[in-house]
């Protein structure tokens, strides 16, 4: 929303005024285009979550049922938005409590708020969003306030700036209004002060971590979830000063809770030091992770999936990326057993850990931080020095968090399905080096095993469901997957000519809007129609799906502006038009002409056009209408100039007959006959 209105202000040049009671009838504030109906999946009522009925009596002071009524009430007001948006006078619409509330002037307005029973109102103002939006550019310094939104309020209109008081400075080196001096003068405006919202965020392994007193303590290691699947935090176990930091927060936002402390180990399993012949582990894991915890490495330059874990090998390579070196470091295992690290107690205070040792650099900070071989876990950073003899780094082994029913959270990548044929869903999904044991996917309520390449095969859902591939608590992000299209690859996008909206799947691309309804696009058809301009050109939406099963296993499709066909030996080319009408009489695909082989090409003298096909050629003009021409007489035609020439247009088709024993072909032109027999070609 801010990108959106900043940019409509800097563009905003009108000489506009206060008030803004001068700016003249508004236009509608659209409500964005909801998509069509028949992709909602029906499901049998449940009884509510109680966690969710519990948050509506405490947030909304709702029962369930008036938390219910409110809710289809709103859904009421959504579709009386839609049907007014267009209207003058209309304002918007809003609930007051379980009342639909339609703000605006006019006939129309009370006569739509009349026929849904509703209660129609007068606004204090009459004002729209791109005006408002153009007087605040040339009133207001939207720079230095921060304008954050403009949204109808359903009393009003509400502007939601960073700093509402200070004036600042305008293009022009004027001074400007503050934003609460530019509500002031405009009745029906409020102005609210905010921040500027920022997205939840990836938590990732390699980041920074301390307390509420304490920050940046160590490094984040690896999501995991414990044994009961709330998600946890695996960091080292000397991070937690003997367990006194109760609760880790995340470096970068310390009101992200990263869990609150399930066990720490530092030595021996009482925490204490341990011998050489009974090493124990530098291992601490906090549960009840934030949601935004994942599986993956910070490497302050990219994202590195963690796809499972492994077991240190002598030799074999070994990286890490900490919260102080802030970059991909790596080394190979130098040897793998037990080592002594320093406790708090100082250099009586020996703590003998199981893990490995390697070469590596690593600092202050980097504590607990995530060693990986390939994409799989092997460690965690324990402790390390780098001195005059070179660097080295020990690692701790997982081995005490998951003998304790803890497991990492695995990236599992999203699955992707071709469009349901015999009942069944197949797909694959993408393997970075190897899938965990025992994964599975999962649409509707069918699920079955991955297999090692990625690949599965499971029944079809009876209509649109999420598709989502699973491993013990670790899951993908879900995939959209309707039968007819496949699964989507990119999210619905509204916004398009006629109120459209566009979904790419692997089976193709889908368009909708409220006049066609919702079609797919594909293959050669969707490339050429791209050609011409999508739903912007002169074909617009389509209106049907692809129809294969034509002659040469051809296929066609109709758009708003006439229809594409398409054959192996041709391609696919539009046919609209007279040109399209007088190729149905001929038999379509099956006919003289076959299938298209060229678009309408215009221009040509008189105002004519003209379409190649496999049989010959169509030429139209307003004179003459659609005709086609092929073969000699065609090529006769083309020695005289074409429709330059002296015999014009076409004025009827190709008409042959025998008489007196001869096989006679004759066509009639603007400007006189062409005649054809095998011995004597074609004159005219």
């Amino acid at each position: 929303m801010f990108l959106r209105w900043t940019t409509k202000i800097a563009a905003a040049t009108a000489a506009i005024i206060l008030p803004l009671s001068a700016l003249g009838t508004p236009d509608a504030f659209a409500a964005p285009v909801s998509g069509p109906a028949d992709v909602d999946v029906a499901v049998a009522a449940a009884p509510p979550p109680a966690d969710l009925r519990e948050a509506v009596e405490r947030d909304l002071g709702l029962t369930w049922d008036d938390y219910v009524e409110q809710a289809t009430q709103a859904e009421q007001a959504a579709a009386l938005d839609e049907q007014l948006s267009d209207t003058p006078g209309y304002e918007g619409v809003s609930l007051e409590g379980s009342e639909v509330v339609v703000a605006g002037t006019g006939s129309e307005v009370e006569s739509a708020a009349n026929n849904e029973g509703v209660r129609a109102e007068a606004p204090t103002q009459s004002l729209d969003a791109e005006s408002i939006a153009a007087a605040y550019a040339e009133h207001v310094d939207a720079e230095s306030t921060g304008l954050l939104g403009i949204g109808w309020a359903g009393e009003g209109w509400l502007v939601t700036v960073i700093d509402p008081s200070t004036p600042g400075l305008l293009a022009d080196g004027s001074e400007g209004v503050s934003p609460k001096e530019f509500a002031d003068a405009n009745p029906g405006l409020t102005v609210r002060q905010a921040e500027l919202p920022t997205p939840n965020a990836d938590i990732l392994g390699g980041q920074g971590w301390g307390s509420s007193t304490r920050m940046p303590r160590c490094s984040i290691g690896f999501a995991a979830f414990a044994g009961d699947g709330r998600q946890a935090m695996l960091t080292a176990g000397h991070c937690t000063d003997g367990g006194s930091i109760t609760e880790a927060r995340w470096e970068r936002d310390s009101a992200y809770s990263l869990g609150r402390l399930a066990f720490f180990q530092f030595g021996t399993p009482q925490n204490t030091a341990s011998p050489q012949s009974a090493p124990g582990a530098d291992l601490a894991a906090y549960a009840g992770a934030h949601g935004d915890l994942r599986a993956g490495q910070d490497s302050y330059a990219g994202i590195s999936r963690i796809t499972g874990t492994t077991a240190p090998v002598v030799g074999a390579p070994v990286c890490m990326s900490g919260r102080t070196t802030q970059r991909w470091q790596c080394a190979r295992i130098e040897t793998v057993g037990s080592f002594a690290v320093r406790g708090p107690g100082g250099s009586a205070d020996i703590r003998w850990i199981r893990g490995f040792s390697t070469p590596m650099v690593t600092l202050a900070g980097d504590s607990g931080a995530g060693m990986v071989t390939g994409l799989k876990a092997v460690g965690l950073v324990s402790a390390g020095a780098d001195t005059a003899r070179g660097p080295y780094s020990y690692g701790t082994s997982l081995d005490a968090a998951l003998s304790r029913g803890y497991s990492l959270e695995v990236w599992l990548n999203q699955p992707s399905a071709a469009r349901a044929a015999g009942g069944r869903v197949r797909g694959r999904v993408p393997v970075d080096d190897s899938l965990p044991p025992g994964t599975t996917v999962h649409v509707g309520a069918s699920s079955a095993p991955v297999a090692a390449d990625g690949s599965f095969d499971l029944a079809a859902p009876g209509g649109p469901a999420p598709l989502v591939v699973r491993s013990g608590h670790s899951g993908s992000a879900a995939v959209w997957y309707d039968p007819r299209y496949g699964s989507a690859t990119s999210d619905r996008f509204c916004g398009l000519r006629g109120g459209g909206c566009i979904q790419r799947f692997t089976g193709g691309t889908v368009y909708w809007t409220p006049a066609t309804g919702e079609h797919m696009v594909l293959g050669r058809i969707f490339d050429r129609w791209g050609t011409i301009g999508y739903e912007n050109g002169f074909l617009g939406y389509p209106t049907s799906g692809e129809m294969c099963g034509l002659r040469g296993a051809g296929c066609w499709q109709t758009f708003q502006g006439g229809r594409m066909y398409w054959s192996l030996a041709s391609d696919a080319h539009p046919v609209i038009g007279a040109i399209g009408e007088a190729w149905n009489r001929t038999g379509y695909e099956n006919g003289t002409l076959g299938y298209p082989t060229s678009g309408e090409f215009c221009g040509l003298v008189g105002g004519g056009c003209f379409q190649r096909y496999q049989g010959g050629s169509f030429y139209w003009s307003p004179a003459s209408g659609a005709q086609w021409v092929r073969g000699a007489i065609r090529d006769y035609w083309g020695t005289q100039g074409w429709e330059r020439g002296r015999l014009g247009y076409p004025l009827t088709g190709e008409s042959c007959a025998t008489s007196g024993g001869t096989y006679t072909c004759v066509q009639r032109f603007q400007g006189g006959l062409v005649t054809w027999t095998a011995a004597g070609g074609a004159r005219g």
